[in-house]
């Protein structure tokens, strides 16, 4: 991020996660006299109630952060009686493909998306590496993935079923013979925060069709 341009918008507060760039951004805008609030990069459900009640204390709406903490808690209670009814836990593998990027690919452990398949009822299969790898056909087919899941703009990108079935490894997975593959908001995995009790319900009900609304 660039420190003059944030200066330039003059602000009260900056609100950066843990790992925001450059490391001298925070002593920066302390030194310009504006106050920075620092959030920890890691994503789980407790992770992301601790930054809604900080942020909300910090700006003086503490009562709507209780709010939307509880909203995360219903949503989350509604989604787990929803998978108490689930017979099986589908595998789920994460590809993406961005702008301009030749080569899909995949998400391992510690990612957001890990974090929702889990709670959603899935079962991630790619555990050799956190983060995100390009797609290879071995890891693809070792995974044996029920579920392709992506992204709405990153499935377009990729011309849809006809092209997600041509990614490496793609076709010889249960998912691709079947054709099993699921497009959801972009926000379900960029945005990780109040609305995330929402996303996993309705991901579980995505990854569990027979489980109906």
């Amino acid at each position: 991020m660039s420190v003059e341009g944030i200066i330039s918008l003059n602000p009260n507060l900056v609100v950066v996660n843990a790992d925001a760039g450059p490391a001298e951004l925070g002593a920066q805008l302390n030194a310009a006299g504006i106050m920075v609030l620092t959030l920890p990069a890691t994503y789980s459900i407790d992770t992301v109630k601790e930054k809604i009640r900080t942020l909300a204390k910090v700006i003086g709406a503490g009562a709507k952060g209780d709010e939307l903490v509880q909203g995360i808690d219903r949503d989350l209670k509604e989604a787990n009686d929803v998978l108490s009814r689930a017979k099986d836990k589908p595998r789920v593998i994460f590809c993406g493909r961005g702008p301009n990027m030749p080569n899909a690919t995949m998400s391992g452990t510690k990612t957001t998306i890990d974090t929702m398949i889990t709670l959603a009822g899935g079962i991630n299969p790619i555990t050799q590496f956190e983060g995100f790898k390009p797609l290879t056909d071995e890891a693809v087919v070792a995974a044996a993935p029920d579920v392709i899941l992506m992204t709405e703009r990153s499935f377009e990108r990729s011309g849809g079923a006809d092209g997600v079935i041509k990614f490496p490894g793609v076709s010889l997975t249960p998912a691709g013979k079947n054709r099993r593959f699921i497009a959801v908001s972009d926000m379900y995995f960029q945005g990780f925060g109040p609305g995330v009790g929402k996303a996993v319900k309705e991901l579980a009900f995505k990854l569990h069709p027979d489980l109906k609304p």
